[in-house]
């Protein structure tokens, strides 16, 4: 019998343990409602907010913190959102099937 028990709720996320007494295993799930994420970054995409005044930096991307996660596992970024491996984020970012993450369209 399987049973799911919610643990956490911060707002963004949320945490459910689902336990399978038949296999005698336990399984986290954290989920998040990315499409205000997604609808951000669309809006500042349009807006042009995607640099500084001086024009020196670009604001590439935001991430959900569910998709953090998922990175951390592969070791790309550290939990807390800092970039780990630089050469495997750029290929992470500049893939199309992550465009929607994206603000600023250019190769990073």
């Amino acid at each position: 019998m399987s049973k799911k028990l919610p643990i956490e709720n911060t707002g963004v996320t949320q945490t459910t343990v689902h336990s399978d007494e038949g296999e005698g295993k336990i399984h986290i799930e954290t989920t998040q409602d990315v499409q205000p994420v997604l609808e951000e970054n669309k809006i500042k995409h349009n807006l042009g907010e995607f640099h500084n005044k001086k024009k020196d930096w670009y604001h590439a991307a935001s991430i959900p913190l569910v998709v953090v996660q998922q990175l951390s596992k592969k070791g790309i970024m550290h939990p807390h959102g800092a970039i780990k491996d630089k050469k495997r984020f750029k290929k992470w970012m500049n893939d199309p099937d992550n465009r929607a993450f994206r603000i600023w369209q250019g190769n990073l």
